[in-house]
């Protein structure tokens, strides 16, 4: 069965290693440190600014802002995206149901956390947890993938 969404199995090695970059990087800028250098400050276009509904007040569509939770946002998102969709070396029928159920475990348990989110937490702290919840579904994604597929090579029979 040919997998048409899939990435080349090529395309792993330098999606775990950008993984691995930006997911450093994003827990060093959630530790606090804040990549705050002149080159991250870009012109870019904001197309719901602050002031876009008050009255007398033309709306300031172009905004001078650091862009350094943008790039690793989206460095984050592909990728993981690269990595939980690249083709794996064996890639057949078995792995591909792996990847669906790694999926739909990964969006059953991001919405459980979501729901509870909704029951315990309130103003900033809700804020703080939408911010992470963008992330979370990739993360649980990939690390169930990755759980399926060694358990599923250490319960095969080794050949001799």
């Amino acid at each position: 069965m040919r997998s048409y969404y899939l990435l080349p199995h090529r395309c792993k090695l330098p999606a775990m290693l950008l993984f691995a970059f930006f997911f450093v990087l994003g827990l060093v800028q959630l530790s606090g440190h804040e990549f705050d250098y002149p080159f991250l400050y870009r012109t870019v276009i904001n197309i719901a600014p602050s002031n876009l509904f008050q009255n007398g007040i033309k709306p300031d569509f172009l905004q001078r802002v650091n862009i350094a939770n943008t790039v690793l946002g989206v460095g984050f998102i592909l990728s993981a995206l690269m990595l939980g969709f690249s083709a794996e070396k064996h890639e057949d029928e078995y792995v591909s149901g792996l990847r669906l159920s790694a999926l739909s475990w990964a969006l059953i348990v991001n919405y459980l956390l979501l729901a509870v989110a909704f029951l315990l937490l309130y103003d900033l702290s809700f804020l703080s947890a939408m911010t992470y919840n963008l992330f979370t579904v990739l993360l649980l994604f990939l690390a169930r993938f990755q759980y399926l597929l060694y358990k599923s090579r250490s319960n095969l029979p080794h050949e001799e």
